[in-house]
């Protein structure tokens, strides 16, 4: 894919909605998720669809802390050459039903703990109200 980018407020690529980078957009440098949500959830005022570089105010040390028309950091110019393992497991060898048999255990565990301590109760008031009548 060929990226081309606008060189100046005005020009034929900034007209036409070419890459905003040469024009100090912070994009590139940014994680947010302004273009799919758009900017604050309103509809059309996302900075680089109304034709203005991102500011890249969602990212702590850029927004505020860079000239507005100042280059990004550009960590990769291209994609990354190694792509996550989605098939990774997390969490270790731990099965789901392990898991499941663990919260169960842990699950009865509670229950009958909180059965016993009724029951002591019920105990104790029952020897108080004895202990009185006596």
């Amino acid at each position: 894919m060929l990226v081309v980018f606008a060189k100046e407020f005005g020009d034929e690529g900034h007209r036409e909605g070419w890459c905003l980078y040469h024009l100090g957009c912070k994009g590139p440098e940014t994680y947010g998720n302004c273009s799919t949500l758009q900017f604050c959830d309103v509809g059309g005022v996302w900075p680089v669809a109304i034709g203005h570089p991102c500011y890249g105010c969602n990212e702590e040390g850029v927004g505020f802390h860079k000239g507005i028309h100042q280059l990004a950091h550009v960590e990769n110019q291209t994609p990354r050459s190694e792509k996550p393992d989605v098939n990774m497991k997390e969490g270790g060898n731990v099965s789901a039903g392990a898991i499941g048999l663990l919260g169960g255990v842990v699950g009865l565990v509670a229950g009958v703990s909180v059965m016993a301590v009724r029951e002591l109760g019920r105990q104790q008031k029952k020897d108080n109200a004895d202990s009185r009548g006596e």
